[in-house]
């Protein structure tokens, strides 16, 4: 379906592969509510459409991943903030999550990248927080996951500027919109405040992830490099302590 071309404030992207588009289809009715520019982005290992006409569907090619999608969101999400959700993630109210989402970006003004607070990530609250206040459910952190996350539109700028295509699995995509933002003095944050599940498996090779990161990580400009350096020894010790204790 075309793309409404009216500016709005919030573009939600809820993104599905084969297996996920039922997930899909139920995150896009609570969220509709809320935004009314939402697109499910998908791939699927079919060839029939598996949505309905009602709803705003992207497709992609199946052999082509999360990079992919990715920049499929940002071509699409024009001058508005971008909040993205993946398929295999559960929440009991996605509405509140988009409620939430425009709340708090509403609110403040120097707000670079806002997320869930996400159970099955390895960037949980206990290990990437660096500021919490007294009876606040929003934490400055250091890292945040490319799970479910909202983006402002000077950061889906920045990351316009990439050359996709060499990283299938995306890897370092969360690494870069966080970096960027601590790099220009915008926050991250988590919202306790909303809660999302997310499963710990994954059904791809590691190693070949791993691999794709490495060339996404040479795009990185020197002070995003040296902030995402700082972030991620940052996090990794909060780990190692967590291990010791």
């Amino acid at each position: 379906m075309p793309l409404n071309a009216q500016t709005q404030h919030l573009f939600v992207a809820i993104v599905s592969w084969t297996g996920m588009h039922e997930n899909a289809v139920q995150v896009y009715e609570a969220v509709k509510t809320v935004a009314p520019n939402v697109f499910i982005i998908y791939s699927d290992s079919g060839p029939i459409e598996p949505f309905g006409s009602f709803h705003n569907t992207i497709r992609r090619p199946d052999h082509l991943l999360w990079e992919d999608k990715f920049q499929t969101c940002l071509k699409h999400c024009g001058d508005n903030w971008l909040l993205v959700i993946h398929a295999d993630c559960h929440c009991e109210r996605w509405d509140v999550v988009a409620k939430r989402c425009l709340k708090v970006i509403s609110e403040i003004q120097t707000l670079g990248v806002w997320a869930p607070k996400i159970e099955g990530t390895f960037y949980n609250l206990s290990a990437t927080a660096l500021v919490s206040k007294k009876d606040s459910p929003i934490h400055l952190v250091a890292l945040t996951d490319a799970i479910v996350f909202s983006l402002s539109p000077e950061i889906v700028e920045r990351m316009r500027r990439l050359t996709f295509g060499h990283n299938p699995h995306g890897w370092g995509i969360d690494l870069l919109f966080c970096s960027s933002a601590h790099a220009q003095n915008k926050l991250v944050v988590i919202d306790e405040h909303v809660e999302v599940q997310h499963p710990k498996a994954r059904g791809y090779e590691t190693a070949e992830a791993e691999r794709g990161m490495q060339r996404f990580l040479s795009q990185f400009s020197m002070r995003e490099r040296m902030m995402c350096t700082l972030l991620r020894t940052y996090v990794h010790s909060k780990h190692m302590a967590q291990k010791l204790r």
